[in-house]
């Protein structure tokens, strides 16, 4: 009986340390099956990032407007990637400076536009192109306005605008600066009575139709008496 019990307990021994062993032989198996995808994925990761990198690095510089297909889908790809991925990427900051001077062009693009239409302005003082260069102009973004470099052609525009006399903006009383110019004796007049220099006048009779519509009088003791035209008139 003695040596059946001992008889098992051996049995036992030697079966407790071959499961002990055989569970040894799984794990050195898995490890290195473990390590290996781990391995790959990295591997993978890294490949995204240098396609990525091949790509901003085929953008042609200097940036111009046709490279923006490029950057855009440079951008988006990026976007796309995982974040393992992004942290590999080494031209990111090559792809950030492409896309300011992206913009910079777009902007330089936009402010022509208005620069072109100030210039069309002329000193013909037309109200309603005045008007849309203005619109134009209040429309551009801040980047955009500075680069707009006539601005001030658009502001004397607007302010001769302003003290533009034509034949229907004044009234009897309203007070004008005379400019200069030629005096005629009726509003219809051929022939001017005499020519006087600048003075600060009233106006005192209308005549809208006439060739010379409006009447004025000197206020500061200079001589203007009689009728002139709107060109040699503007607005205090």
């Amino acid at each position: 009986m003695k040596k059946h019990i001992l008889v098992l307990l051996l049995m036992l021994v030697f079966l407790f340390f071959g499961v002990r062993e055989l569970n040894k032989l799984d794990e050195t198996v898995k490890m290195p099956f473990i390590e290996n995808f781990r391995e790959e994925k990295i591997d993978e990761n890294l490949v995204l990032a240098e396609e990525f990198d091949q790509l901003v690095n085929s953008i042609s510089t200097p940036v111009t407007l046709e490279e923006e297909s490029l950057i855009i889908e440079a951008k988006e790809k990026y976007e796309n990637l995982p974040l393992e991925a992004q942290e590999k990427v080494t031209t990111l900051e090559k792809l950030q400076d492409y896309k300011n001077q992206l913009q910079f062009l777009k902007d330089q693009q936009e402010a022509l536009k208005v620069i072109e239409m100030i210039n069309e302005l002329d000193n013909n003082y037309d109200e309603n192109a005045i008007k849309a260069a203005r619109e134009a102009y209040e429309n551009l973004t801040l980047q955009q306005k500075e680069l707009v470099t006539n601005l001030f052609i658009l502001q004397e525009n607007e302010l001769r605008i302003t003290k533009m006399v034509t034949n229907t903006n004044l009234n009897i009383g309203d007070i004008v600066i005379f400019k200069g110019g030629n005096i005629y004796y009726g509003s219809e007049s051929v022939y001017p009575a005499n020519k006087k220099a600048e003075s600060r006048c009233k106006v005192t009779h209308l005549s809208r139709n006439a060739t010379h519509p409006y009447h004025i009088v000197s206020l500061d003791g200079k001589g203007v008496y009689g009728w002139v035209d709107t060109k040699d008139l503007e607005k205090e």
